[in-house]
């Protein structure tokens, strides 16, 4: 199986930072606005290893395989091949990376072996 998603660029429309937490984390409350620029996420169980490729030169440890790294404690998935496309800057302030992570992290479901309902995650 193949699946392939959008995973939109967003702006902030409106950012609330709140005083640091006991954890040493910033609340905050935020409006966000998709745009009309996207990254193109590929994920297909048609492979024997797990691979991530990339059009532009990322970090081996980014927000796409540290997702990856969650969904495979959250439920077994078989051997994936990740591909990314990327339109949205680096750094560019457009949330590209939240955004591909999330993408993932919604159509990874499609390859679980069990769902994770079933073993209590929800």
């Amino acid at each position: 199986m193949v699946v392939r998603v959008q995973c939109p660029a967003k702006i902030n429309e409106f950012l609330a930072v709140g005083p640091r937490d006991a954890r040493g984390y910033h609340p905050i409350r935020t409006i966000l606005q998709a745009v009309g620029l996207f990254d193109e996420l590929t994920i297909s169980d048609e492979t024997e290893k797990d691979t991530f490729t990339c059009n532009w030169d990322l970090p081996e440890r980014n927000t796409i395989t540290k997702a990856w790294t969650l969904g495979k404690e959250l439920a077994p998935l078989p051997p994936l091949s990740v591909t990314l496309e990327k339109r949205i800057p680096i750094q560019g302030g457009l949330g590209g990376g939240s955004s591909d992570a999330a993408g993932f992290l919604l159509d990874v479901s499609h390859f679980f072996a069990e769902s994770p309902y079933e073993k209590g995650f929800a």
